[in-house]
């Protein structure tokens, strides 16, 4: 079927015209988001048949536009229900608290800068703790799109 490689044309000059002006990037970065969100509901919406006709295959494999095709299955585990791992991960979600506070302390007095000096602590005037310095590690930038929610 021609409809990949029409999309992915279509895509492209959409680009373009993006990056030459003739669109303006933000509604251009709409538009393919809103295309993102239909591709991703089809494909959940396909998925199931493309999972079935994989299973039929022999050892479940498909090979197919140079890419093999698996059903798959991710395992998680829970722990909730163990009293010892709750009271360790809340232990630790008070470690991880101290330490952002401690940056953020140390942020307020120019103690410290952002991502210098690791291994850095404070010390709690009031109890003399020692608390080490949490740093933080920043993602990419991405352009967030939310809903406006509608007033009543």
């Amino acid at each position: 079927m021609g409809l990949s490689k029409q999309l992915y044309e279509e895509i492209e000059r959409f680009e373009e015209m993006s990056l030459n002006g003739e669109i303006n990037e933000v509604d251009a970065f709409w538009e393919l988001k809103q295309l993102e969100e239909l591709i991703e509901l089809k494909s959940k919406n396909i998925s199931k048949g493309a999972m079935r006709l994989v299973r039929l295959e022999k050892d479940a494999k498909l090979e197919k536009n140079g890419y093999i095709f698996q059903v798959q299955q991710k395992t998680t585990w829970e722990f909730d229900h163990i009293t010892k791992w709750v009271e360790t991960k809340n232990q630790l979600t008070s470690i991880q608290d101290q330490a952002k506070l401690a940056y953020q302390l140390s942020q307020k007095i120019n103690l410290v800068s952002d991502f210098e000096n690791p291994g850095s602590q404070i010390a709690n005037v009031n109890s003399g703790e020692v608390i080490d310095v949490a740093y933080p590690k920043l993602s990419e930038p991405f352009l967030k799109v939310d809903k406006i929610k509608s007033k009543k």
